[in-house]
């Protein structure tokens, strides 16, 4: 399901059909940066339980790696420092 909302139209050319997957993996990353920033701005810390607070903490992050993971596939070859320790710390791998 993943692969059909990245890849959209898939009668581009393989090029173009990365661009639009990076645009559209791009956008994904910032709504979900908007949403963060929103529910932040919208919660007193004292209204949420440290295990709720913990569980929305490991959804938000469990999307945001599943994202940029999926933009490092998609992305050049040449690869920044960002995606290099992400790399580095979700799979153990210098790179």
């Amino acid at each position: 399901m993943w692969k059909v909302l990245i890849m959209g139209n898939t009668q581009q050319p393989a090029t173009d059909q990365r661009e639009d997957a990076l645009k559209r993996l791009n956008m994904w990353l910032e709504r979900l940066e908007e949403q963060a920033s929103r529910l932040l701005e919208a919660v007193e810390p004292e209204e949420v339980g440290p295990v709720h607070a913990a569980n929305i903490a490991a959804k938000y992050i469990a999307l945001l790696a599943r994202l940029l993971l999926m933009r490092q596939q998609f992305a050049p070859e040449t690869s920044s420092l960002e995606e290099q320790l992400l790399t580095f710390l979700l799979d153990g791998e210098s790179g």
